[in-house]
């Protein structure tokens, strides 16, 4: 981001807090992206008797709205999101379709990114998380991807968050440093991960990770770009030669 656009990116989220604390009513921004969501984080955003919450509307998401809600909210907004599946009408003469084709005819309708957040892909069917705005014209106009015929149907919070695919993994690293994780992982020269952090492609948390010898904490997800994301689960293990078998939960 410019410096331009991280100033005007600043002004917008503070006046939507401006605006859930003057009339005590929620707020929210659109869905949020890696650089947005490292902005964020540098923000103080403070204000009385409010919430700050980031959300995806499912535990790891990766583009997430931020919340502001009055503390006499005891609960987020239910209506917050809609949750979209999208099934082939012919299964049996559907092609193969990844996460760029469901984004591509998207974006195909006119439909700005930050209005959908994460996509999964399961199998020949995708399921996105969309504002509650764009739903009927998606539900309405989203009838192919690249060339097969699709139907898009509602479906539950809960229904949604049963795609999402993890994998646990038990790694062994030289340390917990963010570098030496990332090559662990990716199988990766050391020189390689400083290259990635370098280029900006490396976040902790949705947070630009500069720093290689950040000691990476359980529970904190590290995401590098192009490549993918995991969260690290438990503490290290040592080995005979001096390394450590780590658990780490990897998004697929």
């Amino acid at each position: 981001m410019t410096d331009k656009e991280q100033s005007f990116f600043k002004k917008r989220i503070s006046e939507l807090m401006d605006i859930a604390y003057r009339r005590s009513i929620p707020t929210h921004s659109r869905f949020l992206n890696a650089d947005e969501q490292a902005v964020l984080q540098t923000m103080h955003l403070s204000a009385p008797g409010i919430l700050v919450v980031p959300t995806g509307g499912f535990e790891g998401a990766e583009r997430r709205i931020v919340c502001f809600v009055p503390s006499w909210m005891e609960e987020l907004p239910e209506d917050l999101f809609t949750f979209l599946r999208v099934s082939p009408r012919a299964p049996k003469f559907a092609e193969p379709l990844s996460h760029r084709d469901y984004l591509g005819a998207l974006m195909g309708l006119g439909i700005r990114r930050e209005m959908t957040g994460d996509i999964s892909v399961d199998g020949n069917c995708a399921h996105i998380v969309v504002l509650p705005e764009i739903a009927e014209v998606i539900l309405r106009e989203y009838t192919e991807v690249r060339h097969t015929a699709v139907r898009v149907e509602r479906e539950s919070a809960e229904d949604f968050r049963l795609t999402v695919h993890t994998e646990r993994r038990e790694i062994n690293t030289a340390s917990l440093r963010v570098d030496g994780m990332i090559s662990a992982v990716w199988k990766l020269s050391r020189s390689n991960a400083h290259n990635l952090l370098a280029e900006g492609k490396v976040f902790v948390n949705s947070a630009a990770a500069e720093d290689g010898s950040r000691i990476l904490k359980p529970g904190e997800i590290l995401s590098v770009r192009e490549k993918g994301r995991f969260r690290l689960l438990g503490e290290a293990r040592p080995t005979r030669s001096g390394r450590m078998y780590v658990l780490i939960e990897v998004y697929l």
